[in-house]
């Protein structure tokens, strides 16, 4: 199993716990874990390499890509560029399967089971975003066909390989003059179309799957069938994977988290003798608002408010 990571030294602390989570719940598994180091310090990349090699395992740090100039990028956006990287692993890794986590993952659950998924037609594989027909579509994609989420992928490379998929991508961004919709994640959907299997929801739990219930979120998305009742009960209480998006909850690294799931990461942080969270992080002012409204009013008012809103 090879899980892959890509960061500069700003999540280095985040992709050390997931990585750590990763062999914590896969025990006498063949596991490879590969960071791409887009800026992470000596001293860093020195702690990673200590506490995984203390838990029986090592990581494979390969250098850095200049992505900006090797596919074009040009785009303003709080995203980090090393996001786009997944698009040459078909060049960097001789693997014909390989799982990238975000760094701000944790894993709760056995990895085996994403790895034996029959992915022979398959580019790629990951959780399903609640986006409307219209929305798939600016991505060049059918509202028909799933659009997933690439903060947690499943990747076959070889078919990658075969097919030219990675020119594809390329192909993608210099038609959109190096800012493609929804970035990295826009250009996997759109190369990728056709070709795309959706994962158990419980293989990339975010905020809104935790905070809404199914039918509301569905509801605030403007979709139908977003997974199954039962589906979506299994992602909110046996999460195989947990991702720490940057909204609706305050992430699990900072002193005043409320993310429901805040105690998972913060177990691993423990176990690797890092210091606890000392960070305060304040979420947005609308954030903060949107929270509040949903806690206090009916949920068809507060439903009235967002739809008004957008």
């Amino acid at each position: 199993m090879t899980v892959v990571y890509v960061c500069d030294d700003a999540f280095w602390e985040q992709t050390l716990c997931s990585m750590a989570s990763v062999i914590n719940h896969n025990p006498k598994k063949n596991i490879r874990l590969v960071l791409i180091d887009q800026g992470i310090t000596a001293e860093h990349k020195e702690c990673i390499s200590t506490r995984i090699k203390g838990k029986g395992t090592k990581v494979s740090f390969l250098p850095a890509i200049p992505l900006q100039e090797r596919l074009g990028l040009k785009y303003e956006n709080y995203h980090t560029s090393s996001i786009f990287a997944k698009l040459l692993f078909p060049e960097l890794f001789t693997e014909d399967l390989v799982l990238y986590l975000d760094s701000d993952t944790i894993v709760c659950e056995d990895l085996s089971p994403l790895f034996q998924i029959d992915m022979t037609e398959s580019l790629a594989a990951g959780v399903a975003m609640t986006y409307c027909a219209e929305t798939k579509e600016q991505a060049g994609i059918s509202g028909a066909d799933p659009y997933i989420s690439d903060g947690v992928v499943l990747l076959n490379l070889k078919l990658w390989r075969e097919q030219g998929i990675t020119e594809d991508c390329l192909r993608f961004i210099r038609e959109n003059n190096g800012s493609p919709f929804m970035l990295s994640e826009g250009t996997i959907n759109h190369a990728c179309r056709g070709r795309i299997k959706a994962l158990p929801l419980s293989c990339n739990v975010m905020s809104s799957v935790l905070l809404y219930k199914k039918e509301e979120l569905e509801a605030l998305m403007g979709v139908k069938g977003y997974y199954t009742e039962e589906e979506y009960a299994i992602a909110k209480t046996k999460p195989v994977i947990l991702h720490f998006l940057n909204e609706l909850y305050v992430r699990p690294w900072y002193a005043n988290s409320d993310h429901p799931y805040r105690d998972a990461y913060r177990a691993v942080l423990r176990e690797l003798s890092l210091p606890s969270p000392s960070e305060q992080k304040k979420l947005p002012k609308r954030t903060r608002i949107n929270r509040l409204l949903y806690r206090c009013l009916p949920f068809s008012l507060y439903l009235k408010i967002n739809q008004r809103a957008r």
